[in-house]
């Protein structure tokens, strides 16, 4: 196995969960993130059982219990993150859908974690780089030089894009790297 990290541009809630199990297995990464380390991204995000079941199984059985107390909106009030999760119609206001609380003793299938206190949580001991943009990559698969705007250069093995939909790592964008797919 190599020992070049793999490289992570992104260091969303994608970019980081991903940071977080590759370290969980002592796999090298980096998270590179274009914004500064205290920039928010709107307050607060519904979070799934079918979504946090796997990443806490991943992250060697982090209970839902402990994981909500950590990142709930609520969590310095007991942390269950159960909110009003009713869904409107914006333009009506009529009801979409009214999940019901979880009963005593059985876990949530949502709550809302508090947006930034999550990122935080999923980066713990992951080494991100702020204020790092992407402008190039260079080399080939196992092989690869990302390229950023204030002319550092970083080689890894690989590159993940968990940037966004106008992925500036979206190796289907790059001349220099073939897009590798599975078949």
């Amino acid at each position: 196995m190599t020992n070049k990290p793999i490289l992570i541009i992104g260091g969303g809630i994608a970019g980081l969960t991903v940071a977080r199990i590759l370290k969980q297995r002592k796999i090298p990464c980096i998270v590179f993130e274009r914004s500064a380390p205290d920039t928010t991204q709107g307050y607060a995000i519904t979070v799934r059982d079918w979504a946090f079941n796997p990443l806490l199984a991943a992250l060697d059985g982090v209970s839902v219990d402990a994981f909500q107390k950590q990142v709930a909106v609520d969590r310095l009030l007991g942390g269950s993150g159960w909110v009003d999760l009713t869904f409107r119609a914006n333009d009506t206001g009529e009801l979409l859908f009214n999940p019901e609380p979880p009963r005593a003793g059985h876990e949530a299938a949502l709550f809302r974690a508090n947006r930034s206190v999550l990122r935080n949580w999923l980066g713990h001991g992951v080494e991100v780089r702020h204020g790092t943009k992407l402008t190039a990559v260079k080399g080939q698969p196992g092989n690869v030089t990302a390229v950023f705007e204030s002319g550092e250069e970083v080689t890894g093995s690989m590159i993940v894009a968990a940037d966004g939909v106008h992925s500036s790592g979206d190796m289907s964008r790059h001349k220099t790297i073939p897009l590798v797919t599975r078949q």
